[in-house]
């Protein structure tokens, strides 16, 4: 951690959000057919073209848990993303015809919202999230 802080000026909330990008890029393969896809629930697009389907670790077993997400766009196999090493996932939508919204949580209060572009197999914005409702909590707590 002292090699992080001296990259960032000694300032460590810097250094802890420079560490959770280096694991979160860690914890994300993208690729096509990276898994095996089982069959399940189909998210069709807007204009019904592509779909995407999600499998779940079994949380009944300890963690880490990791999801894969299967996406159909009409070629051979499949394009998909594995996280790993993942807390929950809160949200996955279709934005348009092409475009997949994902949000995935690391910890309580750490996350990644992630937009994929699901024609050209990229992930074309990725941004760390704040949850800032524990802590909220907790400062209220406080007072």
């Amino acid at each position: 951690m002292n090699s992080i802080q001296s990259q960032t000026n000694g300032k460590g909330q810097e250094s802890s959000i420079l560490l959770m990008i280096i694991i979160c890029d860690d914890n994300i393969q993208q690729g096509r057919d990276i898994a095996s896809v089982l069959e399940s629930e189909h998210h069709l697009s807007p204009n019904d073209a592509y779909f995407y389907m999600v499998q779940f670790s079994d949380t009944m077993q300890p963690s880490p848990w990791q999801f894969l997400v299967s996406i159909d766009n009409e070629r051979d196999g499949f394009f998909q993303i594995l996280f790993k090493n993942v807390h929950s996932y809160t949200d996955i939508k279709w934005i348009n015809e092409k475009l997949l919204f994902i949000r995935v949580w690391w910890g309580r209060v750490l996350g990644t919202d992630l937009i994929v572009d699901v024609e050209k197999e990229t992930i074309i914005y990725k941004e760390m999230v704040n949850g800032g409702n524990i802590p909220f909590q907790q400062w209220q707590q406080t007072e």
